[in-house]
């Protein structure tokens, strides 16, 4: 069974999870030029990346009942995996996008190798409270593995107190491309950011952990290609790994255990996960702030993360929310990655000192997008919202035939 998420035009470049059973209005059909000749499952991806093109951002209808079915074991010859690369490879063209196109498996999905010249300026934006050789092992893959020739880092320094950070910092600050503050007042995870992003005017925002290793040196500009070639995405997000190699972060699905929980958590780093949504570049509802680039202009009209209400848990989702809000999409891509040791330096949000604090962020959540957190458009609404991501169906799915 395929249970698909909405409409998603980022992930039909990876892959045609539409498939056959497509409704189109006459009239966009033949502004989309027709149906294409071709091989059958080329020809279906070709005529839906022609359709994505015609309508732009006009709303697309998804019907999220199980209406047909099909034979799940049919494996396409190599010569339509060529001819669907190829449609893929012509839709780019035809939108002007520099890029190559490389299948995955040995059908696909595929990969987009963008080839974007332009390199805008990063801020990398790294808030810390202590742990000065977790922050230095953070900072020192930054710098030494990022192969991006436009950046610069925000240390901010919340209030440490431990031997060895103020070494640190001197040390840190040697190196032209970083700048350290000190941030003298009661940790809040959102107002830090903010404070960071009013110190630069880099186009680019990159919010950073400091318990987040660098392990690939294409991450960033990989990450930045996303936002080159769509001018409606504002914030992308990486695949994040724990360090025996299971994914921490692939996306964020909304109303999962409560308000939100990571997809594909603890499965293999390489492995597919559900319809192959775990190693495709796609639009997602958001993403997490422990490695997240944002277009400035962008992060400053939703108001940056809200320091009042959500000090630490869920103003990353609650931003890309409101980047949504304003007609913006939020991507994950999966082809960059990195290693996160997660909330090493922040600790637990359920033990007695942050529990009330927590909870309260949940009710604020709940209350501000009670709806969206019941229907993520990337998420099908046939699995559960109480168990794991892609793992289990709700209980109205599973009632036996004829039962209320």
């Amino acid at each position: 069974m395929q249970l698909k998420p909405g409409w998603n035009p980022r992930l039909l470049r990876s892959q045609n999870y539409i498939a056959r059973l497509l409704f189109i209005a006459r009239g966009l059909l033949a502004l989309a030029g027709g149906l294409p000749a071709g091989p059958g499952a080329a020809k279906d991806h070709d005529l839906a990346l022609r359709l994505a093109a015609a309508i732009g951002t006009s709303p697309v209808h998804h019907v999220a009942e199980v209406l047909y079915h099909t034979r799940v074991e049919y494996q396409p010859p190599a010569s339509v995996g060529e001819s669907t690369a190829a449609a893929i490879a012509a839709h780019l063209a035809r939108e002007g996008l520099p890029a190559g196109v490389e299948p995955i498996g040995p059908a696909g999905p595929y990969r987009i190798d963008w080839r974007f010249d332009a390199a805008p300026r990063v801020a990398v934006i790294i808030p810390f409270r202590n742990h000065a050789a977790l922050t230095r092992e953070c900072l020192d893959s930054l710098l030494g593995l990022t192969a991006y020739p436009a950046l610069e880092v925000l240390l901010i320094d919340n209030w440490s107190d431990e031997p060895g950070v103020e070494a640190f910092c001197a040390e840190a600050a040697r190196d032209d491309r970083v700048r350290v503050q000190r941030v003298e007042e009661a940790f809040n995870f959102a107002r830090l950011n903010n404070h960071a992003a009013r110190q630069t005017d880099a186009p680019l925002l990159l919010f950073l952990n400091n318990d987040v290793i660098i392990r690939q040196p294409a991450w960033l500009r990989l990450m930045v290609d996303e936002l080159l070639a769509d001018p409606l995405a504002a914030a992308v997000g990486n695949k994040l790994l724990y360090p025996n190699g299971a994914v921490q972060h692939a996306g964020v699905v909304l109303g999962v255990g409560g308000i939100a929980d990571h997809a594909f958590r603890g499965i293999g780093g390489e492995a597919p996960g559900y319809m192959a949504r775990a190693i495709c570049a796609q639009e997602v509802s958001a993403v997490t702030g422990a490695c997240m680039l944002c277009r400035a202009d962008a992060f400053a009209a939703a108001g940056g993360f809200d320091e009042a209400d959500l000090a630490v848990a869920y103003n990353d989702v609650d931003l890309c929310l409101k980047l949504r809000q304003a007609g913006h999409r939020i991507i994950f891509t999966p082809a960059a990655y990195a290693e996160h040791r997660e909330s090493m330096s922040r600790g637990s949000d359920f033990d007695s000192l942050h529990e009330a604090r927590f909870f309260f962020e949940n009710e604020t959540m709940r209350q501000r997008w009670g709806e969206l957190l019941a229907a993520d458009p990337f998420y099908n609404p046939h699995f559960s919202r109480t168990g794991g991501i892609y793992r289990e169906l709700s209980a109205a799915s599973v009632k036996p035939p004829g039962t209320a």
